[in-house]
């Protein structure tokens, strides 16, 4: 009977991994961040897409986004997302200029931010799943932007009913 029952769970994880979901992060850009003239802070444009890459469709219920150590900027959602599509993004971020006077000197080859996101979701059965972590170095320059991710958190999906 022990055996059986082994077996019977073994079983259902398998069939578990079939629904596993995750998302993904995407085609960040950022613009030159602007500074007025006399002013002590600036603006930075930040777009990126969330993306469902897996089979079955799930709910984006939240988006947070932070830059540097500037306050995280918050979306309360939900979006749904069926499967292999995408949403985008697009968020003001406030700079403070002391960080560096350089930003608005196109002399100055490239700034570097650090972006932090977290998106909640939940799975095609609708149940909530822990939070995905994802972590990019930008790299800001007059001719463009770069991205590149330096962390990740894929959580392990809770358990199903």
């Amino acid at each position: 009977m022990h055996s059986a029952t082994k077996e019977m769970k073994r079983s259902t994880d398998l069939q578990k991994i079939h629904f596993r979901q995750w998302i993904d992060i995407e085609n960040w850009s950022a613009d030159w961040p602007v500074f007025a003239t006399g002013q002590e802070g600036g603006v930075l444009y930040v777009s990126f897409e969330v993306v469902n890459p897996t089979k079955f469709p799930l709910t984006v219920q939240r988006v947070i986004v932070r830059v540097d150590s500037q306050p995280a900027i918050e979306f309360q959602l939900p979006q749904f997302l069926s499967p292999s599509s995408r949403f985008s993004i697009k968020t003001k971020v406030a700079l403070v200029r002391a960080a560096t006077d350089d930003y608005g000197n196109p002399s100055f080859a490239d700034v570097t931010v650090r972006l932090d996101c977290l998106v909640e979701y939940d799975d095609v059965l609708r149940k909530r799943q822990p939070a995905q972590q994802f972590g990019y170095l930008g790299v800001l320059a007059y001719t463009g932007s770069k991205f590149k991710r330096f962390a990740t958190s894929l959580n392990e999906p809770t358990e199903q009913p």
